[in-house]
Protein backbone atom coordinates (compact mmCIF):
# COMPACT_ATOMS: atom_id res chain seq x y z
CA UNK A 1 0.00 0.00 0.00
CA UNK A 2 1.42 3.63 -0.96
CA UNK A 3 0.95 6.51 1.36
CA UNK A 4 1.35 9.60 -0.42
CA UNK A 5 1.61 13.04 1.75
CA UNK A 6 2.15 16.33 -0.99
CA UNK A 7 2.14 18.28 2.26
CA UNK A 8 4.93 21.04 2.73
CA UNK A 9 4.62 21.36 5.99
CA UNK A 10 2.88 18.21 7.59
CA UNK A 11 3.44 15.29 8.62
CA UNK A 12 1.49 12.38 9.68
CA UNK A 13 1.86 10.12 12.43
CA UNK A 14 0.37 6.66 11.87
CA UNK A 15 -0.58 5.00 15.51
CA UNK A 16 -0.78 1.34 16.94
CA UNK A 17 -4.25 -0.53 16.83
CA UNK A 18 -4.86 -0.26 13.05
CA UNK A 19 -6.08 -3.11 11.00
CA UNK A 20 -6.44 -4.46 7.45
CA UNK A 21 -8.54 -7.72 5.98
CA UNK A 22 -9.16 -8.89 2.47
CA UNK A 23 -12.80 -10.23 1.90
CA UNK A 24 -14.53 -11.92 -0.87
CA UNK A 25 -17.96 -10.96 -0.39
CA UNK A 26 -18.92 -11.19 3.18
CA UNK A 27 -15.78 -13.95 4.06
CA UNK A 28 -12.46 -12.52 5.33
CA UNK A 29 -9.78 -14.26 4.07
CA UNK A 30 -6.51 -12.44 5.40
CA UNK A 31 -6.72 -9.90 7.91
CA UNK A 32 -3.51 -8.39 10.39
CA UNK A 33 -2.29 -5.45 11.87
CA UNK A 34 -1.18 -2.02 9.98
CA UNK A 35 2.18 -0.73 11.15
CA UNK A 36 3.53 2.35 13.53
CA UNK A 37 5.34 4.43 11.34
CA UNK A 38 5.80 8.39 10.65
CA UNK A 39 5.30 10.03 7.10
CA UNK A 40 6.94 13.17 6.98
CA UNK A 41 6.07 16.22 4.21
CA UNK A 42 6.10 15.76 0.55
CA UNK A 43 6.92 12.43 0.83
CA UNK A 44 5.22 9.06 -0.91
CA UNK A 45 5.74 5.79 1.90
CA UNK A 46 5.17 2.49 0.73
CA UNK A 47 3.98 0.30 3.71
CA UNK A 48 3.87 -3.35 3.63
CA UNK A 49 0.64 -5.10 5.11
CA UNK A 50 1.45 -9.17 6.51
CA UNK A 51 -1.77 -10.42 7.02
CA UNK A 52 -2.64 -13.83 7.69
CA UNK A 53 -5.10 -16.35 6.92
CA UNK A 54 -7.88 -17.08 8.36
CA UNK A 55 -9.50 -20.50 9.22
CA UNK A 56 -12.52 -20.03 7.45
CA UNK A 57 -13.47 -22.22 4.27
CA UNK A 58 -12.24 -20.39 1.12
CA UNK A 59 -14.78 -19.85 -2.00
CA UNK A 60 -14.83 -21.78 -4.29
CA UNK A 61 -14.01 -18.63 -6.60
CA UNK A 62 -10.71 -18.42 -4.98
CA UNK A 63 -9.66 -22.14 -4.84
CA UNK A 64 -10.18 -22.30 -8.40
CA UNK A 65 -7.90 -19.44 -8.96
CA UNK A 66 -5.27 -20.91 -7.10
CA UNK A 67 -5.49 -24.11 -8.90
CA UNK A 68 -4.46 -22.02 -12.33
CA UNK A 69 -8.43 -20.49 -13.17
CA UNK A 70 -7.61 -17.06 -15.29
CA UNK A 71 -11.45 -16.38 -13.95
CA UNK A 72 -11.26 -12.80 -12.17
CA UNK A 73 -11.97 -12.71 -8.66
CA UNK A 74 -13.37 -10.26 -6.42
CA UNK A 75 -11.53 -8.84 -3.43
CA UNK A 76 -11.79 -6.15 -1.10
CA UNK A 77 -8.82 -4.61 0.99
CA UNK A 78 -10.50 -2.94 3.97
CA UNK A 79 -7.59 -0.74 6.16
CA UNK A 80 -8.59 0.93 9.61
CA UNK A 81 -5.97 3.54 10.98
CA UNK A 82 -5.79 6.29 13.28
CA UNK A 83 -3.52 8.75 12.48
CA UNK A 84 -2.57 12.13 13.57
CA UNK A 85 -1.45 15.47 12.16
CA UNK A 86 1.82 17.14 13.02
CA UNK A 87 3.80 20.20 12.63
CA UNK A 88 7.26 20.79 14.05
CA UNK A 89 6.61 17.52 15.99
CA UNK A 90 2.92 18.80 17.95
CA UNK A 91 0.21 16.08 17.63
CA UNK A 92 -3.08 18.14 16.32
CA UNK A 93 -5.77 15.80 16.32
CA UNK A 94 -6.28 12.48 15.79
CA UNK A 95 -8.13 11.06 11.93
CA UNK A 96 -9.60 7.54 11.97
CA UNK A 97 -8.90 6.88 8.52
CA UNK A 98 -10.97 3.99 6.42
CA UNK A 99 -9.66 2.89 3.17
CA UNK A 100 -11.80 0.40 0.69
CA UNK A 101 -9.81 -0.89 -2.28
CA UNK A 102 -12.03 -3.00 -4.12
CA UNK A 103 -10.46 -5.24 -6.90
CA UNK A 104 -10.87 -8.04 -9.60
CA UNK A 105 -7.93 -9.87 -9.80
CA UNK A 106 -6.65 -12.75 -12.39
CA UNK A 107 -4.21 -15.68 -11.58
CA UNK A 108 -3.34 -16.02 -8.02
CA UNK A 109 -1.38 -18.72 -8.73
CA UNK A 110 2.19 -17.12 -9.39
CA UNK A 111 1.79 -13.35 -10.50
CA UNK A 112 -1.39 -12.00 -9.49
CA UNK A 113 -2.80 -9.59 -12.00
CA UNK A 114 -5.30 -6.77 -10.90
CA UNK A 115 -7.68 -6.18 -13.63
CA UNK A 116 -9.60 -3.62 -12.01
CA UNK A 117 -9.16 -2.21 -9.11
CA UNK A 118 -11.46 1.63 -7.43
CA UNK A 119 -10.30 3.05 -3.48
CA UNK A 120 -11.91 4.82 -1.45
CA UNK A 121 -10.61 7.14 1.88
CA UNK A 122 -12.95 8.63 4.45
CA UNK A 123 -11.94 10.55 7.32
CA UNK A 124 -13.72 11.57 10.58
CA UNK A 125 -12.01 13.29 13.47
CA UNK A 126 -11.95 11.35 16.76
CA UNK A 127 -10.28 13.44 18.76
CA UNK A 128 -9.26 16.96 19.44
CA UNK A 129 -6.44 17.90 21.51
CA UNK A 130 -7.12 21.45 21.38
CA UNK A 131 -6.08 23.14 18.27
CA UNK A 132 -8.25 26.17 17.36
CA UNK A 133 -8.99 24.86 14.04
CA UNK A 134 -10.17 21.17 13.84
CA UNK A 135 -10.77 20.66 10.07
CA UNK A 136 -8.68 18.70 7.71
CA UNK A 137 -9.14 18.00 3.97
CA UNK A 138 -8.99 14.40 2.63
CA UNK A 139 -7.19 15.63 -0.01
CA UNK A 140 -4.02 16.17 2.17
CA UNK A 141 -3.47 12.30 1.53
CA UNK A 142 -4.29 9.73 -0.94
CA UNK A 143 -3.50 5.92 -1.53
CA UNK A 144 -2.78 3.50 -3.84
CA UNK A 145 -3.02 -0.24 -3.37
CA UNK A 146 -2.56 -2.81 -5.52
CA UNK A 147 -2.48 -6.50 -4.00
CA UNK A 148 0.60 -8.95 -4.42
CA UNK A 149 -0.30 -12.09 -3.73
CA UNK A 150 2.43 -14.50 -1.97
CA UNK A 151 2.24 -18.14 -0.90
CA UNK A 152 -0.01 -17.60 2.51
CA UNK A 153 0.20 -14.18 3.06
CA UNK A 154 -0.87 -10.81 0.81
CA UNK A 155 1.63 -8.11 0.41
CA UNK A 156 -0.10 -4.81 -0.60
CA UNK A 157 3.01 -2.48 -1.88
Amino acid sequence: MSVRNPSRGMGFSYEAGGRAAITHGTVEITAGMTPVFFQGHVNTTSIRLVLRGSNALLPKEIGRSVKGSKNAVDLSLMATLTVSPRVGGLGMWALSMDVTSDVQVIGMVKQAQISSQHCNTALAVTKDFGSSSSSFSSSSLSFDSSLGLEHSTVACT
